[in-house]
């Protein structure tokens, strides 16, 4: 929803910081670090503009343009990092899987096994002991309770 005149004007902005970005990256043949980091020197300038507009507010939520402004600006943001999210997965199982088959057979491959295994057990036992003492404490306490019970009857 739109209701003030100012929420316009921020996302015309921010449309025109997209497409300077867009001319960085693929006119201009920047790094796309550089040009990430760009977007980001942006973002705040662009962050530090609508507080300004705004009168730097105690609970800047209240300012009906900036409620609004910041939903429309999380959308694209939001995005952005579900993105990023679904690359990661993938690439990380790729990477593993590139790994293990450019991998001589033999030693190597009993090694990362044996470590594999070692580290997997481990993180198992630990988790195994954090469930057995958090049940143990959970048993202390009903049995502390079930004496307050008799002693209340």
């Amino acid at each position: 929803m739109i209701s003030d005149v100012r929420t316009i004007a921020f996302l015309a902005v921010l449309a025109a910081l997209f497409y300077l970005i867009h001319v960085l990256y693929h006119k201009k043949h920047m790094d796309f670090a550089a040009v990430v980091m760009v977007g980001t020197g942006l973002g705040l300038v662009l962050g530090l503009a609508i507080q300004f507009v705004a009168g730097f507010p105690d609970k800047p939520m209240e300012v009906a343009f900036v409620a609004e402004t910041t939903t429309w600006f999380a959308m694209f943001g939001s995005g952005y990092i579900n993105l990023i999210k679904m690359i990661v997965v993938p690439l990380v199982m790729i990477s593993i899987m590139q790994v293990i088959i450019n991998m001589q057979q033999g030693s190597s491959m009993a090694k990362l096994v044996k470590k594999t295994l070692l580290v997997t057990m481990g993180m198992v036992d630990r988790i195994c002991d954090r469930y057995r003492d958090r049940n143990a404490v959970r048993r202390r306490k009903r049995r502390s309770d079930r004496g307050r019970w008799n002693r209340d009857c």
